[in-house]
């Protein structure tokens, strides 16, 4: 608005002068309503005793205008033109006196920095969060992706809030309204392309094949639901994601039964310790209704996957 009025008078200003104007008015009003404490960048434009110059005598310039949590070292002009010597020690002494937090110490610097890089990954995952959120239901990889963020957030609320508190105390407040987004915000991001685990290990993400026809009865699932069809598989050609191992061998507590049901082709026994239990992330369907979910299944070397159930239901 300032420059624009000055544009009509037919005053160019260029970005530094225009905050070294917007220094000297704000020190101006500062001392004409007697504020005692507020942050001033004495680094935009001018420095400060620049200012002071402009504005006369120093002595009508309350020295408490500037109310610092820290001081940059070595300190440098303007601080070390404004305040004596002993209140510029005090300050370090201050600063350097910091915070511990999670068995680390920082500066007062330190602690507001990591404060804003707390505030920054919140808002990108929030905006992440939003964005999984419309396609969370289409693949069971998108769904593990929307789940860990939604964690990574609950993590990173808690630690904000840790650090709030050591450094409340030494009068460092959170703002977290700086870590807040407009409602559905996605801050621009795109959809990358979906990361799947596809390696060889017994943990790799898999595929049902995409016209199962009479293989269906292999990844034929038990709901628990009491429908007239129990007929509920995995998905043609869908993936089950986020697998990881439950149990192994004697831990597994049907681990007895499986060895007699499910021999090798030879009529021979499998042994305990390569058995396993699993679970992963799938969409399930009984040909006219898809549900997300997450599935536990057996499965051993030589056997496959065997013994679908669903744990829980995610839509």
């Amino acid at each position: 608005m300032v420059r624009f009025v000055l544009s009509l008078c037919g005053i160019k200003m260029n970005k530094q002068m225009f905050f070294s104007c917007f220094s000297i008015v704000l020190l101006i009003s500062c001392n004409s309503t007697k504020v005692t404490s507020m942050e001033v960048d004495i680094y935009i434009g001018m420095t400060l005793t620049q200012v002071i110059e402009l504005l006369g005598d120093p002595n009508h310039i309350n020295k408490k205008i500037i109310d610092s949590n820290y001081l940059p070292t070595p300190v440098e002009p303007p601080y070390s033109d404004y305040f004596s010597k002993d209140e510029l020690e005090a300050m370090q002494e201050r600063n350097e006196d910091g915070v511990e937090f999670h068995g680390k110490h920082y500066t007062l610097y330190e602690g507001e920095q990591l404060q804003r890089k707390i505030e920054n990954e919140l808002r990108h995952e929030r905006e992440n969060l939003n964005l999984l959120n419309g396609v969370k239901d289409t693949d069971s990889a998108l769904y593990r992706d929307y789940r860990e963020s939604k964690n990574r957030i609950a993590e990173l609320r808690n630690e904000y809030k840790e650090l709030g508190a050591a450094l409340q105390p030494k009068a460092i407040r959170m703002k977290p309204e700086r870590a807040s987004i407009p409602k559905g915000s996605t801050g621009g991001l795109t959809l990358q392309p979906i990361k799947r685990n596809l390696n060889s290990g017994i943990t790799s993400d898999f595929q049902t094949p995409a016209g199962m026809g009479a293989m269906a009865e292999r990844f034929y699932v038990k709901t628990g639901m009491k429908t007239v069809h129990d007929n509920w598989h995995i998905q043609e050609g869908s993936y089950v994601s986020g697998v990881e191992v439950i149990a192994q061998g004697t831990e597994i507590r049907d681990v007895g039964y499986l060895i007699k049901d499910y021999p090798l082709q030879n009529g021979k026994l499998t042994n305990a310790k390569d058995w396993y239990k699993m679970k992963g992330i799938g969409i399930i369907t009984d040909n006219s209704i898809e549900r997300m979910c997450e599935l536990h299944w057996y499965q051993c070397k030589n056997i496959g996957k065997v013994k679908f159930k669903v744990s829980r239901y995610y839509n």
